[in-house]
């Protein structure tokens, strides 16, 4: 769905306006600037303590909404991306993908969130080949599958019932080997990279550093919050953050 965020511009400049009452000229310059697109509203432009006080103030908010859009927006714009590869979900998600043969990759979301005067959460997407990662993740299967090989069942069979909690987490296990015997044979037969692997590298990378530049930051502006602790954790996902007020940005890098 194409949505054409020039319309708010006209109404925000009026909205403005009636600011200047309040607050001083650098305040209405830098959200002028924001409107203007002269820069990132990521972009180190302001101190935090400034970004808390205009955090209180709606027009604040709505700038910051335009300003995080059509920045993304402009980028893609300018390879001529695809009109249908602009998703507004709900009037809280923008969203930008790409087509890769018989699937979509997510190369930017942005999540409004207005609890706690916060603007909300951008994600930025990577894909990258790694032997290392994908190694750690064959021995990590590999060891859920001797735990999963040598669990026993912790039920006592009923005769005559084909139902209840024995035959119940009997099936269940089963399901559960299967999966990750699935998921070892996938990761140890994957020697070369398909052409589909390499063009989501390509894609994903080329606009992952094209934002990042846009938004004034590097790697290092990240930290790393993945939690090997969690269920489902994989070596072949990893989640960093950057924070400043109001606003969290994500990078999300999937191994190869």
């Amino acid at each position: 769905m194409y949505i054409d965020f020039t319309n708010n511009k006209k109404i925000l400049i009026e909205l403005l306006k009636k600011y200047k009452r309040i607050l001083n000229k650098e305040k209405i310059e830098y959200l002028n600037s924001l409107l203007e697109l002269e820069f990132s509203i990521i972009n180190n432009n302001i101190s935090d303590n400034d970004r808390k006080i205009l955090q209180q103030l709606d027009i604040y908010n709505k700038i910051g909404l335009y300003n995080i859009c059509n920045k993304a927006f402009n980028i893609f714009n300018d390879d001529n991306f695809n009109k249908d590869l602009y998703e507004y979900q709900d009037g809280i998600i923008f969203k930008i993908t790409a087509p890769l043969n018989n699937k979509k990759i997510t190369l930017f979301k942005f999540v409004q969130c207005y609890e706690n005067n916060k603007l909300g959460d951008i994600s930025l997407f990577q894909t990258i080949e790694s032997k290392e990662q994908k190694e750690k993740e064959i021995l990590l299967i590999l060891n859920k599958l001797e735990k999963l090989y040598d669990k026993k069942n912790p039920y006592r069979y009923e005769i005559g019932f084909s139902n209840g909690p024995a035959p119940n987490w009997a099936q269940e296990h089963k399901k559960e080997i299967a999966l990750y015997e699935k998921m070892f044979m996938e990761l140890d037969n994957k020697i070369n990279l398909t052409y589909n692997d390499t063009k989501e590298i390509e894609i994903t990378n080329k606009y992952y550093n094209l934002l990042l530049n846009d938004y004034g930051l590097t790697n290092d502006s990240f930290y790393d919050i993945t939690n090997p602790t969690i269920k489902n954790y994989s070596y072949l996902n990893k989640k960093l953050v950057k924070k400043i007020p109001g606003i969290n940005i994500y990078n999300n890098i999937k191994y190869i």
